[in-house]
């Protein structure tokens, strides 16, 4: 199985479409490294995955730190 560590695309949350952003409270609600459709979004469009023909709904992914961690810290950002 192949990996690829992905880099951060987009920062500031006034580039992130308003409906990605409408369903924040449904992201990291869980610890499953499967990513749900609304986390799976959020990401594809933070980490530009389109250019690289991939999409994280449904994808198992890690996180360093924990996926709850991560969304709560967007969320607090946000």
């Amino acid at each position: 199985m192949e990996q690829e560590v992905l880099q951060r695309q987009v920062r500031d949350f006034a580039e992130i479409p308003i409906e990605l952003l409408t369903h924040i409270d449904k992201m990291g609600i869980d610890s499953f490294l499967i990513l749900n459709e609304y986390e799976g979004r959020y990401l594809n469009y933070v980490f530009k995955t389109d250019n690289l023909n991939l999409n994280l709904v449904g994808k198992t992914v890690g996180f360093l730190g924990s996926k709850t961690d991560f969304f709560k810290d967007e969320r607090e950002r946000f």
